[in-house]
């Protein structure tokens, strides 16, 4: 309360409204995940191998299913589910802990490190933000990633002001980077700034601590790197061959990439998409002007990340990029504090106040996903298209999964590939896809004989389908019906149940 009241009236005003809005947020995300919704693709191959693993060897190999994750995060939630156990309620939790902690960490940021005449707008505004509600309740790293990202910068800051030195510096910086691999962007980012603002100083005995500090952090990412990312499975980066940002575009084809990338990042602000990237490329010029070390920190690590993209190991798509979101606005609405710095008229705060609080109100992410109809995830709702199946089948009726379904249809049913459980139906669990331009690009078997011959060989078989990949059922309609009639008998929120009936 003490700093409450030492706000103006103004000020009171504009920060008690965007701490309501800040909490308003987090309780949407915890009432997103007691809705229930199944885990989408990504989060049941993920717990594919997190769920069937133990301590001793969750990292001793790569992650099946084509996934990815940091070795430190990996095991945070291990220690988690371990102790209150394994259900996609409970792997979810963490990452509304994170969320929470990226939300104290802006405002950490924008008072003690910035010291910015409105703290909470800005933790409002990434509060609000559709995308960080969207992923703050997934069994996945990225908001994670987004709080490890903010806790490189607050580190730095405890080391400037004389906290510990900088062997411990680089030490943490380390562990956070096998916590989060974009956070390996961020230290880059803040090495960088302290090199150069030493070079600029003439400080030779800060840059030799930049170069130690470098040289510390590179030989822990290589250890990083040689047990634990080099077991990414390479089909990873297949998917994502046309998102590498051409940093040093050669064509007009590499011009309209880069367009196209900037603003696949840039319009997850929706309507403020224009101006927070108007903003954002206007604020470097002021961070420079006031020598604002923690600021410019923000564009080199963008930077960096951009030169990872470029060079084919880091591409774009919004969810691998959601660290970078909280490290803009905090840059934005450090630009949009300076107004204030700049001005001591009243008028001048109260409108800068007015607006800052209009910015999250306009995001609409509470509102939109306080509907818990939106919080489902349209074509990925396996978890209720089992629940349905179960009510309906009987003794000597067959089921088939689709491959596009396998892993959240494994994880509802208890990891059993052969029965379903409980019941014992035969269950057949289809390995490729059906969708001829994923079999070419993942260059996987595109052979389902063995598939239709199983489904043929029953009077009744269910399929259990998801829309994953846009997989198209085309040919698997056109064959079917040869032999018997195929139907959709539940379709609820986009997630498809079938059901193939021979021909008497």
């Amino acid at each position: 309360m003490q700093y409450i009241k030492k706000l103006s009236i103004n000020q009171k005003i504009i920060e008690g409204i965007s701490i309501i809005i800040s909490i308003i947020g987090i309780i949407t995300s915890i009432k997103m995940n007691l809705v229930g919704r199944s885990l989408w693709y990504d989060e049941a191959a993920l717990a594919y191998s997190f769920s069937q693993r133990g301590f001793l060897d969750l990292t001793s190999e790569g992650l099946d299913m084509v996934q990815s994750a940091p070795v430190g995060w990996l095991y945070i939630e291990k220690l988690f589910v371990s102790v209150f156990g394994v259900s996609d309620f409970n792997m979810r939790v963490l990452s509304i802990l994170f969320y929470v902690l990226v939300l104290l960490s802006i405002y950490y940021i924008m008072k003690v490190i910035l010291k910015s005449f409105y703290k909470f707008p800005a933790v409002a505004f990434v509060a609000t933000l559709p995308l960080i509600l969207q992923y703050s309740n997934v069994f996945k790293p990225y908001i994670a990633d987004a709080f490890f990202c903010l806790l490189v910068i607050i580190v730095y800051d405890l080391y400037v002001k004389g906290k510990f030195n900088i062997y411990v510096l680089s030490v943490i910086w380390v562990v956070i980077i096998w916590c989060s691999s974009p956070a390996c962007f961020v230290v880059g980012g803040m090495l960088a700034t302290d090199f150069i603002f030493a070079l600029i100083e003439k400080d030779k005995k800060k840059a030799i601590k930049s170069v130690i500090s470098g040289a510390i952090v590179l030989v822990g990412f290589a250890v990083y790197y040689f047990y634990w990312l080099r077991k990414v499975s390479d089909g990873m980066f297949g998917w994502w061959g046309n998102k590498n940002f051409p940093l040093i575009p050669t064509s007009v084809d590499d011009l309209k990439l880069m367009k196209q990338l900037t603003e696949e990042i840039f319009c997850q602000f929706f309507r403020w998409e224009w101006l927070i990237l108007i903003l954002f490329a206007v604020t470097i010029i002021y961070a420079i002007y006031k020598k604002n070390k923690i600021i410019i920190a923000i564009y080199f690590s963008v930077l960096v990340s951009l030169f990872a993209s470029f060079i084919g190991m880091y591409p774009i798509n919004k969810r691998i990029w959601l660290f970078v979101y909280p490290l803009i606005i905090i840059a934005v609405f450090y630009a949009i504090n300076g107004i204030i710095e700049e001005s001591d008229k009243l008028i001048t705060k109260i409108m800068v106040g007015i607006f800052v609080i209009i910015m999250p109100i306009l995001n609409s992410g509470i509102y939109y996903y306080w509907n818990n109809e939106n919080v489902y995830w349209p074509e990925y709702e396996v978890k209720a298209e089992m629940e349905y199946l179960d009510s309906v089948i009987r003794s000597g009726d067959k089921v088939y999964v689709l491959s596009s379904a396998k892993p959240m249809f494994l994880f509802y049913n208890d990891y059993l590939d052969d029965e379903l459980d409980g019941l014992g139906n035969e269950v057949m669990i289809g390995e490729y896809p059906y969708n001829l331009d994923i079999a070419l690009d993942t260059g996987l078997p595109i052979d389902h004989t063995a598939e239709y011959e199983y489904i043929e060989g029953s009077d009744k078989c269910y399929i259990v389908a998801s829309n994953t990949w846009n997989t198209s059922y085309d040919k698997l309609y056109e064959r079917l019906s040869k032999t018997g009639s195929v139907q959709v008998i539940y379709s609820d929120y986009g997630t498809p149940l079938l059901l193939y009936e021979k021909n008497k």
